[in-house]
């Protein structure tokens, strides 16, 4: 807990769980023989396994019946695909054991908060029935065993914000929503983005790289700064029991000590008077009510969290298969963040001030494809594995 506060890291892997389906379910699945997890944590894997992912979104559907019939379409997909075979004999193996597939859910916080917890909880639950049956049907079908596992929660970076949902199991960061992203400086879209008046700067941790800000709106669910730490633990346990038989990928938000308040510029005078600070080393200093860290000032905030992240880590550890904490203010906690809370009132100027972006002039460019190089020497012979 004390390393979280300062860093928020490490989460943890309860590794005795991962051998389990839902938990506190009796689903009668075999043991699952994952070693470890996939980087998001969605997924326990044994090496070499694939995930092989699919989302839905119950809040696009028309009811909950019509996202039963979308958890048919997904689950009938993710079976399909593991009939392909990989170039990797190690893969195939394991693959054709398990059948491991993950079927997800998108935007569980609009979900909750449009239908209530009650009844989301029976969805999950027929959802879950509907996904086995499927399952079972498909791969009946094609003469191979049922998969080990099959729902999941996957932290949802590109598809969510296509469809205009909050990805995966959390609140929204933010209702009015400062979303800084990284292009690099040589990109093509970079004119198009400076053109139409879309605010950036430069990353303070790579010259080479412009942050553009975009002001977005979220929701229909409250933002995670009018939630608990504690309520979002307990929305994680549900996911873990009601739906996921592999895991949920997760961040719990808590409300910091210390809150980024602004950063002093090069050359800028500090305005703090030095004798309300106590030294504790180079470049820190803290009263009752402000720190300076570096060229970062910091307030206190009263309502903070951080005596609550050991309570909460030890009474949902049982209950889950992983867990991950990070600090959550407006502001944020350190410089530049993917995602900042503004104003109402901020983010009406902000799209005001953006005019269109003509994209048709990027109508003839090719993205240049990942090659894995290093040096003088480039992927690996795919033939010969």
């Amino acid at each position: 807990a004390r390393r979280v506060i300062l860093n928020g890291e490490p989460g943890y892997v309860n590794k005795q769980n991962l051998r389990l389906g839902r938990i506190g379910k009796d689903d009668n699945l075999r043991p699952d023989l994952a070693e470890g997890f996939n980087p998001c944590g969605e997924q326990p894997l044994e090496s070499h396994e694939l995930c092989t992912l699919v989302e839905t979104c119950p809040t696009k559907c028309a009811g909950y019946k019509e996202w039963l019939r979308a958890c048919e379409y997904a689950t009938f997909y993710a079976s399909t695909v593991t009939l392909l075979p990989t170039h990797s004999n190690i893969t195939n193996k394991v693959m054709n054991r398990n059948r491991r597939i993950g079927v997800g859910i998108i935007d569980f916080s609009g979900w909750k908060h449009t239908e209530g917890m009650h009844k989301v909880i029976k969805y999950m639950r027929l959802g879950y029935k509907k996904v086995r049956e499927i399952n079972k049907w498909v791969n009946d079908e094609a003469g191979i065993p049922t998969a080990n596992r099959v729902t999941t929660v996957k932290p949802g970076g590109t598809v969510p914000k296509v469809v205009g949902r909050t990805a995966s199991w959390n609140r929204p960061t933010f209702k009015w929503t400062l979303r800084r992203v990284r292009i690099s400086n040589q990109s093509k879209m970079v004119p198009l983005l400076i053109a139409a008046g879309v605010p950036y700067e430069v990353d303070i941790a790579s010259m080479n790289t412009l942050v553009f800000e975009f002001p977005i709106v979220q929701g229909p669910a409250k933002p995670a700064e009018e939630g608990s730490v504690w309520e979002q633990a307990f929305d994680l346990t549900t996911l873990q029991a009601e739906w996921s038989d592999n895991a949920v990928s997760n961040t719990i938000y808590f409300k910091p000590k210390w809150v980024l308040s602004r950063i002093v510029e090069d050359g800028q005078k500090l305005t703090l008077n030095p004798e309300y600070f106590k030294q504790l080393g180079p470049d820190h200093w803290e009263s009752k009510s402000t720190r300076l860290k570096g060229n970062m000032i910091y307030d206190y905030n009263p309502n903070h969290e951080e005596d609550s992240i050991e309570p909460v880590l030890s009474a949902i550890a049982p209950r889950t298969k992983s867990a991950s904490m990070l600090p959550h203010t407006a502001k944020g906690v350190y410089a530049q963040m993917p995602e900042e809370g503004i104003t109402e009132e901020e983010y009406h100027l902000r799209v005001s001030k953006i005019t269109s972006i003509d994209w048709s002039l990027l109508r003839n460019e090719e993205s240049t494809p990942d090659k894995y190089c290093s040096g003088g020497v480039c992927e690996s012979n795919i033939n010969a594995i």
